[in-house]
């Protein structure tokens, strides 16, 4: 059996994606005076309408039932709302922490902890209406008092969060004007508001701060107090995750009790207890084992289309061979997409551009931005012209929660690059490890990176293509310098045309290699789970608080 994801008419790629059962989309952030676009690159009319209502959920019927959860990885499963680095957290932050706003089933930005936001003409001053319902996990009410208190954490907490530095470039203060009411200076008007970086929405985690100064730091970096649909229980690194619903919800209470999620790396391992009962939900599900789970009795598979890209990145731009547009136009045209989206893939995929962007990405256009050509005999004519027969290439990859398959694929795409003259290296790390070091820099040669897909170019182009950005290698100074205009670039439709123009500098000058994009699929026990309601084009698990246990 299989869900399959469809995307709204108003993000409609060039291939439409097909879903089911999708989350009814709550109203969309209000305008007050000159409030410009809200959402990361959103069009006015989407994401800033004159509504400035907040959601209102259905009543809830109380959470039951538990769930077991076998996935890839946590990352380093951090408990502190306030240094949450990699998006392969994302089933522990979407789950219980919040910001101001949030990506709904649609990828339409809608309120969360702000009900309404005004932003002053200038776009140097954003003010946020909390709403009066939301709460912590211990009903107490979330106060502007703690949300001026975690932004200030957010940038002063050791060792800090991936984009630290960038939030305290940015803000220049956090007021609280009353109860209900976060005032945010910025240091210089931006496009993307409080969007530091492609997981979050607008702004940072609020917690509790009276629990932070009864608890104090070592036991609030275990156990903070939120106020996301799930509170965490219990963490062991490595190992597994317990969290408990938030019966108290404003808008989204879960309809399962609690949840277990295991790190189980081995995808193996995840179907066999997918099988047994051990795991009632699992990730991760690449062929052929996709194939052994379609039809079998008492599972269902959940399925999103070009929800993952994997692209390779050059970071020694000015080493030999990669210096070399023809190498770097070689690597592009010795990549098979197709056969590895046909193999490794099993049909699960389809050719991408030579740039990180999805089809659901703002700015996206299929004419525009072709598939990476594959042209095998002309890859090893530019590597005899280049002079680079026998080059070394380091190959480096992980095992992605993101994409499927990526170090199996590097290995076909190592034969690949060998069969056009260059002497290639593959070497594959635990994702942990390899997210760590390549945030900080100590990768060379050509590093994979994975994502799930996203909704705004400018948010993609300045996590990976922004030269000094902890995901992005060394770009040329011409590309970082349009990237950072357009956060001053107001107007929508100047600003996708610039964002498309980046786009196409990077495909012009080859400065990536991309794999294809990968559908992301999701299994579940029928006979445990009756219900569940992923958002579209996401390839992390999350959105658990739509998960319902069957009855029994």
């Amino acid at each position: 059996m299989h869900d399959r994801l469809t995307i709204s008419p108003a993000l409609r790629p060039s291939r439409p994606l097909r879903r089911r059962a999708i989350l009814a989309a709550p109203a969309a952030f209000g305008a007050a005076g000159a409030l410009a676009a809200l959402s990361c690159g959103g069009d006015d009319a989407q994401d800033a309408p004159a509504s400035t209502s907040s959601p209102t959920a259905a009543a809830p019927t109380g959470p039951r039932g538990a769930l077991t959860l076998a996935l890839v990885t946590l990352a380093d499963q951090s408990a502190d709302p306030h240094v949450t680095r990699v998006a392969n957290l994302a089933p522990i932050t979407t789950s219980c922490f919040e910001q101001f706003s949030r990506w709904d089933a649609n990828g339409q930005l809608v309120p969360a902890l702000a009900g309404r936001m005004e932003e002053t003409p200038d776009h140097a001053q954003l003010t946020f209406h909390l709403r009066p319902d939301a709460t912590f996990w211990d009903g107490t009410p979330v106060t502007a008092e703690d949300a001026k208190w975690s932004f200030e954490r957010y940038i002063a907490v050791k060792p800090g969060d991936t984009y630290q530095a960038t939030v305290a470039n940015q803000v220049e203060s956090v007021a609280a004007l009353d109860a209900r009411t976060v005032v945010v200076r910025m240091r210089q008007p931006s496009t993307l508001r409080l969007s530091f970086g492609i997981i979050n929405p607008r702004g940072w985690n609020v917690a509790s701060r009276a629990h932070y100064e009864r608890t104090g730091e070592d036991a609030f970096r275990a156990a903070p107090m939120c106020s996301g649909p799930f509170r965490l229980v219990r963490s062991e690194p490595g190992e597994f995750v317990e969290l408990e619903a938030h019966a108290g919800h404003y808008e989204r209470p879960p309809h399962v009790q609690s949840l277990r999620m295991d790190v189980v790396p081995e995808q193996a391992t995840r179907v066999a207890q997918l099988r047994t009962g051990e795991a009632d939900f699992i990730d991760g599900i690449a062929s052929p084992a996709r194939e052994q789970l379609t039809g079998a009795q008492d599972v269902r598979i959940f399925e999103s289309e070009s929800a993952a890209l994997t692209t390779l990145y050059f970071q020694e731009p000015d080493a030999w061979p990669y210096r070399d547009i023809r190498v770097r136009r070689a690597l592009q045209l010795a990549t098979d997409q197709a056969a590895l989206a046909a193999t490794l893939l099993g049909g699960h995929g389809r050719p991408a551009p030579a740039a990180h962007i999805f089809p659901v990405t703002r700015g996206y256009d299929a004419a525009m931005f072709p598939a990476q050509p594959f042209d095998a005999a002309r890859a090893r004519a530019l590597v005899s012209e280049a002079g680079a027969e026998g080059a070394r290439v380091k190959l480096w990859g992980y095992d992605s929660s993101s994409a499927p398959q990526i170090p199996a694929m590097l290995q076909a795409v190592a034969g690949m690059w060998r069969a056009a003259g260059l002497d290639v290296e593959v070497e594959t790390m635990e994702a942990g490890a390899y997210l760590q070091r390549y945030a900080a820099h100590q990768l060379g040669g050509i590093t994979a990176l994975a994502s799930g897909a996203w909704f705004d170019g400018e948010s993609l182009l300045r996590t990976d293509y922004l030269a000094g950005q902890p995901y992005s290698p060394p770009t040329t100074a011409a590309i970082s310098d349009a990237i950072t205009a357009l956060a001053g670039e107001f107007d929508e439709r100047r600003r996708i045309a610039g964002i498309q123009a980046v786009y196409r500098t990077i495909l012009d000058e080859a400065w990536s290699v991309t794999l294809p994009y990968a559908n992301t699929a999701w299994a579940v026990r029928s006979d445990r789970v009756a219900a569940w309601e992923p958002s579209l084009a996401w390839a992390y698990p999350h959105a658990f608080e739509t998960l319902r246990a069957a009855a029994g």
